[in-house]
């Protein structure tokens, strides 16, 4: 139910409601005229593998252009540019392959804008905002979301049962150029709103203004922060519309994470909305960190959370449903995928075997054996420290803090069995937190013994004070990455401790091995004990203190 594969029908109404994206361009002149060259690629996710068009720009055009001296440090002047005008022309390079999978074709096309400006000084730069328009949905339109709430509707009447969305955000791009910038005259008039400044001529100060400078901090926050808050709420709404279509109790679901990393890949995706895309349990896909999913699982309130992932064999796939159980999750099947003997074999019998192989003896009765818990308690696990890192810094890659989520930190925490729920600081004024009667900050049912905060803005640390104002809070506060003081703390506090986290497992970076005691939040106690070799699982002999 993506609006990403109904592309056609959305165009076929409003035409003029296409994704952009600008490019900044710096040339130097030479006899007083200077020439520039902007490309435009054509990108492709998992929602337009196998369809006729790719995300394909389809024209592109100069929105913008200025002369600009540089200041003594080097630095443009932008602040005292002056507009010029440009000759430019624009060409299309189009091409066609066949589709993913073997059926049909896609269509791929890239776009060239060339142009040159004349009049300018031996020691001015020529810097030009080009835009191109794909063949994608602008995240901005007003028409979006209606659309997708009809979506939902028309695939009600087909007798569907609900509807899903993963990986939701801008055109994907796994290697962010900050030079380009997702545009449109709806993300404009947005970006004015917000901030009172013209976008397109904040583009250049935001790729190229000088280190440090307030103007351009600002100018970067107004576009990351409007990337954050639109894509939350196109995730929002469908989780809205998804219960109203199909009812109150349908199971909304799929994750919204796009890559496996907190990473700028999902900065510049999506603004890192993972924990503000509303599902019924979270969700992951593939390695996206346990701190992340148990953080997520605690404000969405589900008893587990789910992380999808692929595999080569079905002994490497149930090896994983272990140690997610003993991390507080559960393991989602996708069919194997990358093995030779599978490539062998034709298409026909290969998207057969794929799935029904996994349903071998040793996976059955794992995943029997892994439900069981949830016969006895709907608890989550047991985290006795939240991590709160700043979000602003996070998405900006201007700071010495850009995609830094503290990851060493946490690591140094759960390497120690003191666990983590990690969370990015604008939580905070999202009412994710809370202090109760007892003075314990709390996001769900869980009460933390303490409060780790890294790197986090003024403004952040102000939404902040906003929850604690007032109240005797009992949480301990840890400003900074002094893991060893925390764990101090929570050795004489006698916090819930859990399975120790190793970096490099089986089943993949940062997770237990799957042999140990798990404590859940109503002091449930679960025992998980297996190994590569025995995917059954291994008997238990052997007291267990529960408390």
């Amino acid at each position: 139910t993506d609006p990403r594969i109904a592309r056609r029908e959305f165009f076929a109404k409003w035409p003029e409601d296409r994704q952009g994206i600008a490019a900044v361009t710096l040339a130097k002149p030479k006899d007083g005229a200077a020439s520039f060259t902007s490309v435009f690629a054509p990108s492709q996710d998992h929602m337009s593998w196998g369809a006729v068009d790719a995300y394909r720009p389809l024209a592109g055009r100069v929105a913008a252009a200025w002369a600009v001296k540089r200041r003594a440090d080097g630095a443009l002047d932008l602040a005292a540019r002056r507009p010029v005008e440009t000759a430019s022309e624009s060409s299309v390079r189009e091409w066609r392959t066949t589709a993913r999978g073997g059926f049909g074709h896609t269509d791929f096309s890239e776009v060239t804008v060339k142009g040159s400006a004349k009049g300018l000084a031996a020691d001015e730069t020529l810097v030009v905002v080009t835009v191109a328009d794909y063949l994608s949905i602008d995240v901005f339109s007003p028409r979006l979301i209606p659309f997708c709430r009809d979506l939902l509707v028309k695939y009600r009447a087909t007798g569907a049962d609900g509807g899903m969305r993963d990986e939701w955000g801008f055109i994907a791009e796994h290697k962010p150029d900050w030079r380009h910038y997702f545009y449109s005259p709806h993300f404009a008039a947005a970006y004015k709103k917000a901030s009172g400044r013209d976008m397109l001529a904040d583009l250049p100060l935001m790729a190229y203004g000088p280190k440090g400078d307030a103007a351009r901090t600002a100018a970067i926050g107004a576009y990351t922060g409007l990337t954050l808050s639109r894509n939350a709420e196109i995730e929002r709404a469908f989780y809205d519309a998804d219960k109203e279509v199909f009812g109150a109790d349908v199971y909304v679901c799929k994750h919204a994470t796009w890559t496996t990393e907190l990473g700028p890949a999902e900065a510049y995706h999506n603004g890192l909305d993972w924990w503000q895309a509303t599902r019924d349990w979270a969700q992951g896909d593939e390695l996206t960190p346990i701190y992340a999913l148990n953080g997520m699982a605690k404000k969405f309130g589900g008893p587990v959370w789910l992380n999808e992932g692929y595999t080569q064999t079905a002994e490497h796939n149930v090896f994983r449903v272990w140690t997610y159980a003993l991390c507080g999750g559960r393991q989602v099947y996708h069919g194997m995928f990358g093995a030779a003997a599978y490539d062998r074999m034709p298409w026909e019998e290969r998207r057969v075997r794929t799935s029904t192989d996994l349903l071998a003896e040793g996976n059955v009765t794992a995943q029997a054996r892994v439900r069981l818990p949830g016969l006895i308690t709907r608890a989550q696990v047991d985290s006795p420290v939240a991590f709160v890192f700043g979000h602003e810094s996070f998405v900006d890659w201007t700071d010495s803090a850009f995609c830094d989520c503290g990851r060493a930190q946490i690591a140094a925490l759960m390497e120690k069995g003191w666990w983590v729920d990690a969370f990015p600081a604008s939580e905070f004024a999202l009412g994710t937190f809370s202090v109760d009667c007892d003075g314990w900050l709390r996001v769900g049912q869980q009460r933390y013994a303490a409060l780790a905060i890294w790197k986090l803005r003024p403004g952040e640390r102000a939404e902040l004070a906003k929850v604690t104002k007032g109240r005797n809070v009992r949480t301990r506060i840890f400003d900074g990455g002094d893991t060893a003081e925390i764990c101090m703390y929570l050795e004489a506090q006698k916090a819930v401790r859990q399975p120790i986290v190793k970096a490099n497992t089986a089943a993949g970076p940062f997770y237990p091995e799957p042999d140990g005691l798990l404590r859940l939040i109503d002091g449930t106690a679960v025992r998980i004990r297996a190994d590569w070799n025995h995917p059954k699982g291994l008997p238990i002999d052997e007291t267990i203190e529960s408390n």
